[in-house]
């Protein structure tokens, strides 16, 4: 198909997305690697080129993208925008955290 990319698992998909918005809670952090620390702030897209993911700087007019999506993420959890290529894979992903609750321990 010409549609595709030439990656190994592409759909070559006619009319994708050009982006997902995933939440993920606690939990799921949790279980998952960590690419940003929790109170750190996303500057850089992670750019998947190829095998290997590179980081790419974002400018300054990114910070209201940045401000809305620290505003849907959840306490402890992050917000992920993932850009689509027209064939539906992954192009880049960016990384926000949400608001930092502290547990109180019971005594």
């Amino acid at each position: 198909h010409a549609r595709k990319c030439g990656r190994p698992r592409c759909r070559g998909l006619r009319k994708a997305v050009e982006f997902d918005i995933q939440l993920e809670t606690e939990e799921c952090v949790r279980g998952s690697g960590r690419l940003l620390p929790p109170g750190g702030h996303a500057k850089t897209l992670l750019a998947a080129g190829g095998s290997a993911a590179r980081l790419v700087e974002l400018g300054e007019e990114h910070r209201e993208l940045e401000a809305e999506l620290r505003k849907m993420a959840p306490p402890n959890g992050r917000s992920v925008l993932i850009f689509r290529s027209p064939c539906g894979c992954a192009k880049g992903r960016m990384e926000v955290w949400g608001a930092k609750k502290v547990r109180r321990i019971k005594k």
